[in-house]
């Protein structure tokens, strides 16, 4: 698994933020996003996906056809947030990453201080999604942003993932806009910025 890095060093950083790309991009397209922030003392992680995608398909196609890319991106993400357990971190992505955060918080609720789900959501057909999660997610802060006119992410499903973690008892906020774009915005890149100056 190759990881880009940005900022201090993970073993000294006072918080690290693990970044995953979108699909049709890269490590080191994601890990610009660390130049909108002005929060110092951080360490920024961006792993590349071992496949060509994270998964195959899109947002809401069923979880088999997702595979076997969704579980390989998965594994990959538990083994580096697992490498650096002792520091607090920070779970963030954008697009397909995004998607992919929400899998991880919503069905193995990994140990983190923070997360973002950018222009992302919970994975598969609707009846697919997913339970309550393993573990207590104890008012963990997490952010949910993007257009509600996003051609490649439907808001229903936007929305629902907003709930699903509200329900299951985060800390939700989430920064919603119109157009129909997939970036990232100043308005969303604020939210975060409160987020990281909180954990």
């Amino acid at each position: 698994m190759k990881v880009f890095i940005e900022g201090a060093d993970p073993d000294q950083a006072r918080l690290i933020v693990v970044l995953l790309h979108g699909g049709g991009s890269g490590a080191s397209d994601i890990l610009s996003l660390s130049q909108q922030f002005s929060t110092p003392d951080l360490c920024w992680l961006a792993p590349q996906a071992t496949t060509p995608r994270w998964y195959q398909g899109d947002v809401i196609a069923s979880r088999s056809a997702k595979e076997p890319y969704l579980t390989i991106g998965v594994e990959t993400v538990l083994s580096l947030l697992e490498k650096h357990s002792e520091r607090p971190l920070v779970l963030a992505g954008f697009s397909d990453g995004a998607s992919v955060v929400s899998e991880l918080v919503a069905r193995y609720a990994p140990r983190l201080a923070g997360a973002w789900i950018a222009s992302g959501g919970l994975l598969g057909s609707d009846d697919e999604l997913p339970g309550p999660p393993p573990g207590p997610l104890d008012r963990l802060p997490i952010v949910i942003s993007g257009s509600l006119q996003d051609p490649t992410m439907p808001s229903e499903r936007l929305q629902a993932t907003a709930q699903f973690f509200k329900d299951h008892e985060a800390a939700v906020t989430t920064e919603f806009y119109s157009g129909s774009t997939h970036l990232v915005t100043a308005p969303e890149i604020a939210q975060v910025q409160k987020m990281l100056a909180r954990v």
